[in-house]
């Protein structure tokens, strides 16, 4: 089974606050004991200007960007980009990662922002708290 991680909790995994870092690295590790764990080009290049911008060693800054080989990408082409700007998604951004986890054959969604996919998408949508309590139980 196939999921995706948003970009906010990769972003949260990496260089977030102590609260969301915590919930985003058991979700993501839950995941990955259990899933194929899709990230999209975007949340690559999202995370990559992170880490650039709050992790100042660069020894460090390297180890980090290197953690993000482990996962699987999809990929953003003609056909997702164009569904994402005619897409009834408010932030674009959201609707690229929809899209694009759609098209990679996803079953599920974790992202901390539930509310921007929740009209529109088909398929689950979860907050890494949820994902975590699901899969403990």
């Amino acid at each position: 089974m196939k999921l995706l991680l948003d970009a906010n909790v990769m972003i949260s995994v990496l260089v977030a606050s102590e609260k969301e870092h915590i919930t985003a690295v058991m979700a993501t590790n839950m995941a990955l004991e259990k899933y194929e764990v899709l990230l999209t080009p975007a949340t690559f290049v999202i995370c990559h200007y992170f880490i650039k911008k709050y992790i100042k060693q660069a020894e460090k800054r390297e180890r980090v960007i290197m953690d993000l080989i482990h996962f699987q990408y999809t990929t953003e082409n003609d056909t997702i980009i164009r569904q994402a700007l005619q897409s009834d998604f408010e932030d674009k951004e959201d609707a690229l990662q929809y899209y694009s986890a759609l098209n990679a054959g996803a079953e599920m969604i974790i992202t901390f922002n539930i509310r921007d996919y929740q009209p529109y998408a088909r398929l689950p949508v979860l907050h890494p708290t949820e994902f975590i309590l699901l899969e403990g139980q």
